[in-house]
């Protein structure tokens, strides 16, 4: 997975681009949803390593993420140092598709 931060005046968004390995860090229970038509990735397709994890969660796209979501983010946020107001930041990180720069 390939990000790509543009600072063009007419282009600032951020971009995502899958190459072949993406698939080596995909949680296997959810290859199912590889196929996800949708606004941004599937929960399946974001890497399973904390750090990464955080860095591609503005490409998530479910705009409703499950309870089990929100935990492994908050795992995420722990495994980084994260110590005061973790419920309400992986809330944020999901629900607005924030950007958490490690």
């Amino acid at each position: 997975m390939h990000l790509i931060v543009c600072n063009l005046p007419d282009d600032a968004g951020i971009d995502w681009l899958l190459d072949a390995d993406a698939q080596d860090g995909v949680r296997r229970s959810d290859v199912s949803e590889v196929q996800y038509a949708g606004a941004g990735l599937p929960w399946g397709l974001l890497p399973e390593q904390p750090t990464s994890l955080l860095m591609a969660l503005p490409a998530f796209g479910d705009p409703d993420p499950k309870e089990q979501e929100q935990r492994t983010v908050q795992q995420a946020l722990r495994a980084v140092g994260a110590t005061w107001r973790i419920n309400e930041l992986a809330d944020d990180l999901l629900s607005h598709r924030a950007c958490m720069i490690l």
